[in-house]
């Protein structure tokens, strides 16, 4: 078992040192029971995604992987723990069911505490984006599956497929900005002489963090992925350079509070 983790974190380890992350998604729908990981109930398949978590990340120095736990019903003692999971998700197979799933979206808000980014991790037919913007089901993606449910208008319609890559709330490859060297947008929703030109750099950083805006910062917090605030800072300017240094390499988020602004930085 630990030959075969030590082999999977070699292929892994090409991607990290091209600053390339990965939706890591092992042991997935464990509680189901059709997948040997799960065969022999919930203490074994727990221990077994810890002691990979344990190798790869603290062994082998992966930090690239954003761990991706796939919920089933009735799996709480499954869960390996907040501090081994980022993001919680749901495979939901309803064929022709466009809905938002906005009841399963609630569970697992409500379920994780709101700590969690949750998502559709696979899908047969997909969310139309009018019931997600109607209903407020914030999944932070989804994911049909292959074969058929691509291909068949009884999963997903060709109409659907184009409306939902034409959707301004949807993001597709080409929108997306080049994390590696982002710089946050100017925060709307004000009058424009009140506008703040905040920037916060790199979004990839090793002991200082560089904060820019247009009016008095204030107060500057920094939290990690479960929402604990393990840094807080104030400064009466329009610029701050914070110290980053001691902390473990990871994503955390920072929020200033001249606009409660929060973005995610990796370290």
């Amino acid at each position: 078992m630990i030959a075969d983790i030590d082999y999977t974190a070699n292929l892994l380890k090409r991607f990290q040192d091209n600053k390339i992350p990965i939706l890591w998604r092992p042991l997935h729908e464990a509680a189901g029971g059709w997948f040997w990981w799960g065969a022999k109930g919930a203490a074994p398949c727990k221990k077994l995604w810890q002691v990979m978590f344990d190798r790869m990340v603290n062994y082998h120095g992966l930090h690239n992987l954003i761990w991706v736990w796939t919920r089933e019903p009735n799996d709480d003692d499954w869960y390996p723990g907040d501090e081994y999971v980022d993001i919680v998700g749901r495979d939901i197979y309803k064929e022709g069911d466009h809905s938002s799933q906005i009841l399963e979206f609630n569970d697992l808000t409500s379920r994780y505490g709101g700590k969690k980014m949750v998502t559709i991790s696979e899908s047969g037919s997909f969310p139309d984006v009018d019931n997600l913007l109607k209903d407020g089901a914030g999944w932070s993606w989804f994911m049909p599956w292959t074969g058929d449910f691509t291909r068949l208008a009884k999963y997903n319609p060709l109409d659907l497929w184009k409306k939902m890559f034409a959707s301004d709330y949807v993001l597709t490859l080409d929108e997306m900005p080049n994390l590696k060297t982002y710089v946050t947008p100017p925060v709307t929703g004000m009058k424009k002489q009140e506008k703040s030109q905040l920037k916060v750099f790199p979004t990839i950083f090793d002991e200082q963090l560089h904060i820019q805006t247009g009016q008095t910062i204030g107060a500057i917090s920094v939290y990690n992925q479960t929402g604990v605030c393990i840094r807080s800072f104030h400064h009466e300017s329009p610029s701050a350079i914070i110290s980053m240094a001691g902390l473990p390499s990871g994503l955390y988020l920072v929020k200033a509070s001249n606009e409660a602004a929060v973005r995610v930085y990796k370290k």
